[in-house]
């Protein structure tokens, strides 16, 4: 795996998070 795609994944991950985030509050 190459770093693009961690970075790519990593991005994904924190747009998810966010919207969690987002639905609790």
């Amino acid at each position: 795996m190459n770093d693009n795609d961690t970075n790519f994944l990593n991005y994904h991950y924190f747009i998810l998070l966010r919207s969690y985030i987002q639905c609790i509050i």
